[in-house]
C-alpha cells in the first residue's frame, strides 16, 4: 500500500515539475507567462533567467523526491496520507512561487531593456449587448437543472434507505 501511495506522488511530482518546466519554452510569444519577441528571448539574459529557473524546478524534483523517502521511515508510516496530501501542498505551493518570482524577474528585465510593445490594435466592445436584460446571461434552465442533478443522490438515498448504511444522507447533501 504504501510503495503505491509513494509511486503516485512520484507520478505527480513528475507532472507538476514537467509542466511547470513547459512554460519555460517560447510558446505564443510568451516565456513564463511574460510576453517577448523571438529575438528578445534569444538574448543572454533572458536565457540565464530561463536556466536559472530550469535548476530551480529540477532542485524542487529532487528535494521532493528524497521528502517522499521519508514515507517509508516507520515513525511515519500511521501518518502517511496527511504526510503525503502536505508534501502535494507544499509542492503546489513552492512551485509557484518559484514560478512567479522568475517571471517577475521577466517582467523586471522587460522593463529594464524597455522591451515593451505599443498596442496596434483598436478593441470594439458592442455595449448593447450587455444593456439588453437578459440577453447576454445564461438561460435560467441550466441553473434549474445543475441543482436538480446535485440533488439527485440525496433524493436517491431517501427512497432506498438500505443504501444509507454505505453512503450517508448527509454526505449525499453536500453538493448543493
Amino acid at each position: 500500500m504504501i510503495y503505491t501511495l509513494i509511486i503516485i506522488y512520484w507520478a505527480v511530482l513528475v507532472a507538476m515539475i514537467t509542466s511547470a518546466l513547459f512554460f519555460k519554452n517560447y510558446s505564443n510569444h510568451q516565456i513564463l507567462g511574460v510576453t517577448l519577441s523571438k529575438d528578445k528571448s534569444e538574448t543572454k539574459e533572458v536565457q540565464e533567467i530561463i536556466k536559472s529557473y530550469s535548476k530551480s524546478c529540477y532542485l524542487l524534483l529532487l528535494s521532493f523526491f528524497t521528502l517522499s523517502l521519508l514515507l517509508l521511515w516507520n515513525p511515519m508510516k500511521p501518518y502517511v496520507d496527511f504526510y503525503m496530501l502536505f508534501l502535494t501542498f507544499v509542492l503546489f505551493l513552492i512551485t509557484g512561487m518559484v514560478g512567479n518570482h522568475y517571471k517577475n524577474r521577466l517582467r523586471a528585465l522587460k522593463e529594464e531593456k524597455r522591451w515593451a510593445y505599443p498596442s496596434t490594435q483598436t478593441l470594439v466592445i458592442d455595449t448593447d449587448a450587455s444593456k439588453e436584460k437578459g440577453k447576454s446571461a445564461v438561460p435560467i434552465l441550466w441553473s434549474w437543472i445543475f441543482v436538480v442533478l446535485s440533488l439527485l443522490p440525496g433524493i436517491y438515498l431517501l427512497v432506498n434507505t438500505q443504501d444509507r448504511e454505505l453512503y450517508p444522507l448527509p454526505l449525499a447533501l453536500l453538493g448543493p
